[in-house]
């Protein structure tokens, strides 16, 4: 996989875990809730996804945390290559 694809991937994945973060802390969903409740679920997602302004607590939490995860990520493996 090419260095760009790899980065995209990367955060993607680092957005999408602020956004399930964001899903099991404020909205109290947990990973049971995928098979227990899928369309009550899948409604949240989609009311947070097609009216973004009204919900920007969401939108914000996870850029901060999906940034958050980034630079973690990008800190701690630029720590570890200097020490190799």
């Amino acid at each position: 996989m090419s260095n760009k694809k790899t980065n995209f991937l990367l955060l993607f994945i680092f957005f999408s875990t602020g956004f399930g973060m964001y899903l099991g802390r404020f909205l109290r969903f947990n990973s049971w809730d995928i098979l227990q409740h899928p369309d009550m679920l899948l409604l949240n997602i989609w009311d947070i996804l097609i009216s973004p302004t009204q919900h920007l607590e969401a939108w914000a939490f996870t850029c901060c945390f999906g940034a958050f995860l980034g630079l973690s990520y990008y800190v701690i493996k630029s720590i570890k290559q200097t020490n190799l």
